[in-house]
């Protein structure tokens, strides 16, 4: 008997068709295999989000339009929200369009690609790696992986700035060697004049003088050589106060120029090599005072500072910066430094002064890095170009005595 149309027959009013039914069509669909890859890609799913919200870096994946579709706990906690729906270039750099260092369009052509970024937004350096997520439908999201290089960075910087100071002390080495010869032909002169001038003459006292300066020059000489060589330092228990004000009284300097001191009283003690740390100190007085050739007052000041670990990114990143410092900071009124010019200035092959002045080398920074480096401390510097500088030195507090072949 032929099929006919269903469709064609009217129901009664009880709902039975009126016309002939031959007969009725079932249709049975074998789902078993779409449920098993359904469960597959969920467990999937599953597990590579538990695997990124597990791992240290921050990750997040955008769609095709540049919006966020998922971020993992850590970069939820480094933008400090979490942004989903929201475009990428906005949230992560504060950016009107599109990074200029985007990949999408390489990640769309199925690529992995990893660029260098320094992010406009907290100037943090990061390794960025971008990876294609194809969907189902064709359409591929991109997901990106941010490393934080800043501290690595740093660090690299670091040891390139120890090395170049290195090649330098060995050369400077050199020199205050001979230095130290003519100095020695100075001071024998000098006494064999002392030892034929009657102590009557008024000359005399300049003699006496400029042989006291000589043995002076003589002593710096001989530590500088000792730092140079690699010795150990010659640590002493200081006060803070006192090194810095009994550095001052020695510091010979124009009346145009006023050291402003603020030393507070309890500083706790330092060991240091008080000779080094004067040259240190001198160096950076001196480049104060040629940053105001008009004269000026240059501010001492001496605090105690505790470092923790949420504020352990405020000192150099080659030191352990948790513990106690003793922070002397060197501000004066003069030209500032020019931004692009502050990350070289104590570069040991970088200077700005001109050839053929009577300026000195320019080489005071880097000595004052290397001594202070030295001491298990650190330099940093803050300077807006126009309206002066201030040089922090930060000297790690010890309890007890510290060994000197560690710092030697």
């Amino acid at each position: 008997m032929p099929i006919k149309n269903l469709s064609a027959d009217i129901a009664d009013e009880n709902g039975f068709f009126q016309g002939e039914v031959a007969g009725i069509i079932g249709l049975m669909l074998d789902v078993t295999e779409r449920k098993k890859m359904q469960i597959a890609l969920k467990e999937s799913e599953e597990k590579y989000r538990s695997m990124m919200e597990s791992m240290n870096d921050a990750v997040y994946i955008c769609s095709p339009d540049y919006r966020i579709s998922y971020m993992n706990p850590k970069m939820i906690q480094k933008i400090g929200y979490d942004a989903t729906g929201q475009l990428c270039y906005k949230v992560l750099h504060n950016l009107e369009s599109q990074c200029p260092w985007c990949t999408f369009s390489q990640v769309r052509k199925g690529k992995i690609t990893e660029v260098e970024v320094s992010s406009p937004k907290d100037g943090q350096t990061y390794i960025i790696t971008n990876s294609p997520i194809f969907h189902h439908d064709g359409s591929i999201s991109k997901m990106t992986i941010y490393r934080d290089k800043t501290n690595r960075k740093k660090v690299e910087e670091e040891l390139l700035k120890a090395r170049k100071i290195e090649a330098t002390g060995v050369f400077a080495g050199c020199i205050a060697h001979d230095y130290n010869n003519l100095l020695l032909t100075i001071l024998g002169n000098l006494l064999m004049l002392k030892k034929e001038m009657p102590e009557s003459l008024t000359s005399r006292t300049l003699l006496l003088e400029a042989e006291a300066a000589a043995q002076k020059a003589a002593r710096l000489t001989k530590r500088l050589l000792a730092f140079t060589h690699g010795d150990s330092l010659a640590l002493e228990r200081h006060d803070p106060g006192s090194l810095i004000e009994n550095l001052v009284k020695r510091t010979d300097h124009e009346k145009k120029y006023t050291l402003d001191l603020h030393i507070p009283p309890g500083l706790p003690p330092v060991y240091v090599d008080s000779g080094l740390i004067s040259m240190a100190m001198g160096n950076i007085i001196t480049n104060a005072k040629e940053a105001m050739e008009s004269g000026g007052i240059i501010t001492i000041s001496v605090n105690n500072i505790c470092f923790n670990e949420n504020s352990a990114q405020v000192l150099s990143a080659s030191i352990d910066s948790h513990g106690e410092y003793v922070c002397i900071d060197v501000t004066d009124q003069g030209t500032g430094i020019e931004e692009e010019v502050l990350p070289k200035i104590f570069d040991p092959y970088f200077s700005t002064k001109q050839r053929g002045t009577q300026k000195g080398l320019g080489l005071g920074l880097s000595t004052s890095y290397s001594i202070i480096r030295k001491h298990n401390g650190t330099i940093l510097v803050k300077s807006t170009h126009g309206a002066g500088t201030t040089v922090s030195i930060y000297l790690p507090v010890n309890i007890s005595t510290p060994s000197l072949a560690s710092l030697g």
